[in-house]
């Protein structure tokens, strides 16, 4: 017999896909790969919004009054002849010797202000006055004479105050008006 053999068809169309095989065995792990390069500087932002205000804070120790002492007498009334006779107990200074070479300075308080001693200040019954003073030193005190120049009888300061500044501190600041009460407070760091 005889083999019969036509030409061959064409394709027909696609099958359907088949189930999926099982996964395989996962592969090892890599080398770890090299640092990258750093990346450039980014551009500075904007300054932000200013923050609210703090709390106050607590307030701060009373410093060092620098080895000035300062007294003050208050309110005084002086005798007819224009003199205020101070004494101030100077037993517990400690350096006492320092304040004898010190410097001794005298304020005159007339209402509301301070006025250097020596120097012209306004008396009651709008008077005006050149006061002078004047000091000792008697064992552990210190006498102090406030007196007028040029007038006489009885006035009533509002405060007087001496300050003793010792030696080594005399010349703490060559700024300093020692004609000017609050700029000595100040300095010194004494109670106004």
């Amino acid at each position: 017999m005889g083999s019969c053999k036509g030409k061959q068809g064409e394709i027909g169309p696609q099958g359907v896909a088949g189930v999926a095989g099982a996964a395989g065995p996962a592969g090892s792990k890599g080398d770890k790969g090299d640092k990258g390069d750093a990346g450039a500087t980014g551009t500075t932002g904007e300054t932000g919004a200013t923050g609210e205000k703090g709390d106050k804070g607590d307030k701060g120790d009373k410093g060092d009054s620098a080895g000035a002492l300062q007294f003050s007498v208050g309110q005084i009334e002086s005798d007819g002849d224009l003199r205020f006779n101070l004494s101030f107990d100077l037993s517990s200074v400690p350096n006492r010797a320092a304040v004898e070479k010190g410097m001794v300075l005298c304020y005159y308080k007339s209402a509301d202000f301070w006025f250097p001693v020596p120097g012209v200040v306004p008396l009651n019954h709008g008077r005006l006055g050149t006061m002078l003073f004047a000091y000792r030193l008697e064992d552990t005190q210190m006498k102090v004479v406030v007196y007028s120049l040029d007038m006489r009888g009885k006035e009533v300061a509002t405060d007087i105050r001496v300050v003793l500044v010792p030696a080594q501190n005399a010349r703490l600041n060559a700024t300093i008006d020692y004609k000017n009460y609050l700029e000595v407070a100040k300095a010194y760091n004494l109670p106004i």
